[in-house]
């Protein structure tokens, strides 16, 4: 990795959280794990892939420098579009968990790179009303073994309410 943590990739960067830009280019997810990070909360390892093109060759050789054998990884979007104020996309892009080995990492990018233009995405997109361009960037992020896990709404999402809902389970 460069000292200002950026890698070239042919169509995108591999950027750590620290240097992610924090333009609102990267969707809410990056921005808010930068966000933490700046405050000095512990973030596990994090590395975004900005807009990367599904399937690209150079993948693998750029991962190859950050992804550890004996390491498993969370592979998750981070769109433009998700967690806005009128709309979340909450589930809507592919998650995968508990991803080993570099292979498996990359085809777990592609997975998620995919989901961008999955059926689901255009419908939920067109019920919305939804007419933006998604620009899907993927999140790296080490796997830490939780003691809890949870979500926090900042609208209600039963009954529209302006009020936090937290919910989290052991």
């Amino acid at each position: 990795m460069s000292g200002d943590g950026v890698t070239s990739l042919m169509n995108g960067r591999l950027v750590e959280i620290t240097s992610a830009p924090v333009d609102g280019r990267l969707g809410g997810k990056s921005f808010g794990l930068r966000w933490l990070a700046d405050r000095g909360y512990r973030v596990p390892e994090t590395w975004i892939l900005v807009e990367p093109q599904r399937d690209e060759p150079d993948t693998a050789i750029l991962l190859r420098s950050i992804i550890r054998p004996d390491r498993s990884y969370a592979i998750r979007s981070s769109a433009n579009v998700e967690d806005g104020g009128r709309v979340s996309y909450a589930g809507q892009f592919t998650s995968v968990l508990g991803v080993r080995g570099l292979d498996s990492v990359c085809a777990a990018v592609s997975d998620v790179l995919a989901s961008a233009d999955s059926e689901g995405v255009t419908a939920y997109r067109e019920h919305q009303h939804d007419a933006r361009a998604v620009m899907m960037s993927v999140i790296i992020q080490e796997m830490v073994e939780p003691a809890v896990s949870g979500v926090a709404f900042s609208k209600n999402p039963i009954t529209g309410l302006n009020e936090t809902v937290i919910e989290a389970v052991e």
